[in-house]
């Protein structure tokens, strides 16, 4: 189902870099960065298919549901280090499409300058909330050793922890995609366009609500995972849940990050 996911994705990258070719002959800075966000996902998936039998084997020891296979030590290691590098994947990837609308809706009013006040107000939001979402992770989780981490990051202070970290990320996800969305829509209505032709824009930009709506499940998901025993002690949510909701909101953000240029492309042309 990944896979789906990730060749919707690339059918409509591709789309755009045909568009762009069309229109303006040569692709363009926010190109560049749907582009980037592109093989971060496609790198995701990748690693998601090399260590996928870790995080079912890992599931299932954690929870007392199988013993250890001989070779357990080594495949649950892989994937611990191959979720560190997806979950940083995950995070640059979602903020590079971030940073692609920034670029495409500067150019829409780059001659305003409360626009331009109100774009750089966004600007420095999007990376300061980026940069939160990257540094609150625990990465000694997926880096230490077996040992040290069903010692460490098992324990209720820890679980918890993670739980918030989660939920915060996914507001911080979702307070800047209504920021950036707000920019052309407050645009719009100072242009001397046709009322269908703003409400046709403002719908198209609205797309984003998508990915949005993807991180509020993802989260509601992974949370309703997350349980607390009758004598006190926390469980961790399910892994593949959590891995399964990241990489769809990752490939919904590539796609939506395409479907909104297209009718934009065309008005610029």
């Amino acid at each position: 189902l990944l896979w789906v996911f990730f060749s919707t994705a690339t059918v409509a990258l591709a789309f755009r870099f045909y568009v762009r070719f069309r229109c303006f002959r040569k692709l363009l800075v926010d190109d560049y960065l749907v582009g980037f966000a592109w093989i971060l996902l496609l790198m995701s998936a990748c690693i998601w298919f090399m260590t996928i039998d870790g995080m079912y084997e890992l599931s299932y020891v954690s929870a007392g549901m199988a013993l250890p296979s001989v070779n357990f030590p080594h495949i649950a290691h892989r994937f611990l280090v191959g979720s560190n590098v997806a979950l940083i994947m995950f995070y640059t990837g979602l903020w590079s499409i971030k940073l692609n609308f920034l670029v495409f809706f500067y150019r829409l009013g780059d001659k305003i300058r409360l626009y331009n006040i109100f774009w750089w107000i966004v600007f420095a939001s999007t990376i300061a909330s980026g940069l939160a979402c990257i540094g609150d992770t625990q990465y000694h989780c997926f880096s230490d050793s077996l040992e040290e981490i069903f010692t460490h990051c098992h324990t209720n202070a820890a679980i918890r922890y993670q739980e918030i970290a989660i939920a915060v990320n996914c507001a911080l996800d979702v307070v800047t995609d209504l920021m950036i969305m707000s920019l052309p829509i407050s645009l719009l209505w100072s242009v001397r366009i046709g009322f269908g032709r703003k409400v046709a824009l403002v719908g198209l930009f609205s797309l984003v609500v998508i990915t949005m709506t993807f991180a509020i499940i993802r989260v509601t998901v992974v949370s309703k995972g997350y349980t607390t025993t009758q004598q006190g002690a926390r469980h961790q949510a399910e892994l593949s849940w959590l891995y399964f909701w990241s990489f769809v909101e990752f490939a919904i953000a590539v796609l939506v990050a395409c479907l909104v240029s297209f009718r934009a492309l065309f008005a610029q042309k």
